[in-house]
């Protein structure tokens, strides 16, 4: 396994768990978070403040499916549930620096239906 798909796999673990701190944790200082409605998150507090919120509100439990690893880059393709049990498919596309942390996590999903 390459850095960069242990570091998307470790995402979905902390994300799994509930663990808003573990899922900041992931990105570098200054990442990036990309959402599916255009917002853009920047730096590990207000991506754990985003987390903390979605987190109390949900359990989510994202099953990925497949694994695309190109250099520092890693797209990962995600079966998820909306709150509603509602299935939507989801794309998370990760950059990885030197270091191995995550300066940018675009997510990508659609409207089902």
């Amino acid at each position: 396994m390459t850095a960069a798909e242990a570091k998307a796999r470790a995402y979905f673990e902390r994300v799994r768990a509930k663990d808003a701190a573990g899922v900041a944790a992931q990105f570098a200082p200054t990442g990036v978070l990309k959402l599916p409605n255009g917002k853009q998150l920047t730096g590990r507090g207000e991506i754990e403040a985003y987390y903390v919120s979605i987190l109390a509100r949900a359990t989510p439990n994202p099953k990925v499916i497949s694994v695309i690893v190109e250099g520092n880059r890693c797209l990962a393709e995600i079966h998820a549930h909306r709150p509603d049990g509602t299935p939507v498919p989801v794309a998370d596309v990760f950059t990885l620096d030197a270091a191995g942390e995550v300066t940018e996590l675009a997510i990508y999903t659609t409207t089902v239906g």
